[in-house]
């Protein structure tokens, strides 16, 4: 395992901070106590100070999640899984709800944190799918009239159990069978309304 840098250091800690005690409360110096570094350190490193600290600590916090990757098997049912799959990976990723916190509290100042975190939001992945569905409507394989709708419906179908109960503080289980059956649900729902 490659050894890590000063910077590598100072930005995870500076994220356990951001994420701890929201970007507002963080100060220089509990970053630096949670670094392992001297606090003039971190201004050498960031002289512009806490705000380009923050944004660097996103940009690399996004670097250890799950990639949403797109993959057509050429089957719908097998494709909407992969995709389904892959969106659970995405959102059950360690520290992913403690970030949306974060980050949807300084939303309006920092514009971008949710939507499109860098490479590894979920843009991409939402444009991949909405050009599929169409392709699959020309193919006549499934009746999707409006394939954007229908991209948010899948999203929503496997978000909305996974994320925004633990967001507002409601556990659910959240272990390989409940992931499992969030998919399963999903797909058998997108096939009920847009199969041939």
């Amino acid at each position: 395992m490659a050894r890590e840098s000063g910077r590598e250091k100072i930005l995870r800690g500076a994220m356990r901070v951001f994420l701890e005690d929201g970007y507002d409360a963080a100060s220089m110096d509990r970053v630096a106590e949670m670094s392992g570094v001297a606090r003039r350190t971190l201004y050498n490193q960031f002289p512009a100070g806490k705000e380009s600290m923050f944004l660097a600590a996103v940009e690399e916090f996004w670097k250890g999640f799950p990639q949403l990757s797109w993959e057509d098997s050429g089957e719908v049912e097998a494709t909407l899984r992969y995709v389904a799959d892959a969106i659970v990976r995405f959102w059950t990723a360690e520290d992913m709800v403690p970030y949306l916190r974060m980050a949807i509290a300084v939303s309006e100042r920092f514009p971008g944190l949710v939507v499109r975190p860098g490479d590894g939001g979920k843009l991409p992945l939402m444009e991949q799918l909405m050009q599929w569905l169409k392709k699959m409507h020309r193919a006549r394989r499934m009746r999707v009239p409006n394939a954007e709708l229908a991209m948010w419906q899948l999203f929503g179908l496997v978000t909305e159990p996974l994320v925004w109960p633990r967001l507002i503080g409601i556990e659910l289980p959240t272990g390989e069978a409940f992931r499992k059956a969030v998919v399963d649900g999903a797909v058998a729902a997108m096939m009920r309304l847009y199969a041939v």
